[in-house]
């Protein structure tokens, strides 16, 4: 068989447009250029954060469908809680439409737990194969960060352990034809435990032409800075792993003239309260701009408008972020955890400094503003690379035959 054009269903845990992330870059991406190659896409998700059970984006069809926490007692607040991050869902209705959609021929799963094992479930039953793209990473995270996942389910009773089993999700990565992850490190450790499965590294990608031209004076003028004023740039989710309590500190060390642009949405309303009162406490309340989410053109521009982007997270399995900025021709330093250091060449792509040292990045910023040529041609190369090695285009094609290898060997079975 050919496979020249599949029928994919994609499975993230949520895909809420005022809520976006990572995840839904990359998977809206994913659709997007797979369509244009002639595959037809669908995304079957929860309601969490958007209720619309049917919308439209980039020509793709995205369903939504009810779903519930197993657990006793869960405030709506915790919910919301598990919504925004984490959140151990199980949706009946969901492996009923899949179970029933028409001419499938491979799911795509981007979460795992409970609501992969519906997937591994349903692909089973009807005999077709199945992908797994491990966004956040597994084993190669942080214990604090794999703990504050399930932080809001601590003192209540567990009642979905037999839903669990039910559906196999302890063997969702077992049972997979292909896992997909973002480094290295995490790829020998997902071998280790896993070792009949097949484990690639795939990497994210960058609409390279969407970052490559944008507006420098649209966010200088809103944050009112001078000429000589330097911009920092930090683009995430206001949350505890993505460290920006370090850039304020590290802003609070460097001169007057630089000023720190904080963009992302807040799924931790208590971390975004306590970094405002800390710029406070610093006295750097004037010099710190943004506290919002940003998107589209707004977000081009702040690339644009920034002399360097700053990523200070605690964990990070891959960081898309890096390659908008390099698209948009803007400098990276950032910190040297999980996929960054496979992603980051130091002084040939960026710059990186040891995870938590405030002394090490503020020299290196101080550094960079003194040698503008190796700037500029760290700036050239990095824009050439997602041109060419970290195109979406290129990577789709990729993950097309990646998809018809798994379809003939299932089908050689």
């Amino acid at each position: 068989m050919r496979f020249d054009s599949m029928k994919i269903v994609h499975i993230p845990r949520r895909f809420a447009l005022d809520h976006w992330g990572g995840t839904e870059s990359v998977l809206l991406s994913y659709c997007d250029h797979l369509t244009r190659l002639g595959q037809s896409q669908k995304i079957f998700t929860s309601r969490a954060l958007q209720s619309d059970p049917v919308t439209q984006l980039k020509g793709v069809e995205i369903r939504r469908f009810d779903y519930f926490y197993p657990y006793f007692g869960l405030s709506p607040t915790k919910k919301d809680l598990l919504d925004r991050k984490g959140g151990n869902l199980f949706s009946w209705s969901l492996a009923w439409a899949l179970a029933w959609e028409p001419g499938l021929n491979l799911i795509h799963l981007h979460t795992g737990k409970r609501l992969g094992g519906l997937a591994r479930w349903v692909a089973r039953l009807r005999g077709i194969p199945y992908v797994v793209s491990l966004h956040g990473g597994v084993y190669d995270v942080p214990s604090a960060e794999a703990d504050s996942w399930t932080e809001p389910t601590q003192g209540h009773f567990e009642w979905g352990k037999a839903l669990g089993w039910l559906v196999g999700s302890r063997r969702v990565l077992d049972d997979a034809a292909l896992v997909l992850c973002l480094g290295r490190k995490e790829q020998q450790l997902l071998q280790q435990k896993h070792p009949h499965t097949r484990i690639e590294v795939f990497p994210n990608g960058v609409d390279a032409e969407v970052f490559a031209t944008g507006q420098r004076d649209h966010w200088r003028n809103l944050c009112r800075l001078a000429p000589q004023d330097r911009l920092l740039l930090c683009v995430g989710r206001i949350d505890p792993q993505k460290n920006q309590e370090f850039a304020l500190r590290l802003l609070e060390q460097l001169p007057a003239h630089y000023h720190l642009l904080l963009l992302g949405s807040a799924t931790n309303q208590e971390c975004l309260q306590r970094l405002q009162r800390l710029s406070q406490e610093l006295g750097i309340e004037q010099r710190v701009h943004g506290w919002r989410a940003s998107s589209g053109q707004e977000l081009v521009d702040a690339y644009h408008g920034c002399d360097l982007f700053l990523l200070p997270s605690l964990h990070e399995p891959f960081g898309i972020v890096v390659l908008e900025a390099w698209a948009a021709g803007r400098p990276v330093l950032a910190s040297a955890v999980g996929g960054l250091c496979d992603l980051i060449s130091e002084g040939e792509t960026g710059w990186l400094y040891p995870s938590g040292q405030l002394e090490e990045a503020r020299r290196k910023v101080l550094a960079l503003e003194d040698q503008p040529e190796l700037v500029a041609a760290v700036e050239a190369r990095c824009r050439q690379l997602c041109q060419q090695k970290y195109a979406w285009s290129a990577l789709a094609q990729k993950l097309i035959e990646l998809y018809r290898e798994v379809l003939h060997a299932h089908s050689g079975r």
